[in-house]
């Protein structure tokens, strides 16, 4: 008698244990779910600019500036701090058109009220730089806000950028 018992109990632990192995995945699943949050290995893009298109032309004259370099000043995610990131050059009659610009992340985490990509990536708030040689730098801002839902609106127009010729230095 007391060997069934006592097979009897060890019956009712094996059970027990495989229970308890069961019930912790299920346990940790549930939590990360009703957390709201999500991590995923998923590589992706996102938009580091989009299309950008303008004109240069002379501030004294209206005459259209070729050669002139156009760069987007793209701020660091980590550390917010400007650097120049696209450019282009602009053609005989002025104007340029710089092609949109994507940043590459390896995965993706996400809760109700927002979302962080890893490696952060850079993106561009609308600031740019203008140089030419004999011209002074002109920095330009564009204000209007880029990121759009509207897919046949992927794309900014800054318009005319007059730049001002450089002041010949008197050597003495």
């Amino acid at each position: 008698m007391r060997a069934a018992a006592s097979a009897e109990i060890e019956v009712v632990r094996r059970r027990s244990c495989i229970g308890m192995k069961l019930h912790f995945p299920i346990f940790v699943v549930a939590a990360v779910l009703l957390t709201g949050c999500i991590a995923l290995p998923v590589p992706h893009v996102t938009k580091k600019s989009p299309r950008t298109l303008g004109q240069v032309l002379d501030a004294a004259t209206g005459a259209p500036v070729g050669g002139a370099v156009v760069w987007l000043t793209t701020m660091d995610e980590e550390n917010r701090k400007p650097y120049l990131g696209p450019r282009t050059t602009t053609s005989a009659d002025g104007s340029f058109d710089l092609g949109s610009s994507y940043n590459f992340h390896l995965g993706l985490y996400a809760n109700v009220s927002w979302t962080m990509h890893f490696p952060a990536g850079s993106y561009w708030e609308g600031r740019g730089l203008v140089t030419c040689a004999g011209y002074e730098p002109l920095p330009f801002y564009f204000s209007e806000r880029w990121r759009t839902r509207d897919r046949d609106r992927d794309w900014v127009h800054v318009g005319d950028l007059r730049v001002t010729r450089a002041q010949p230095t008197a050597t003495p």
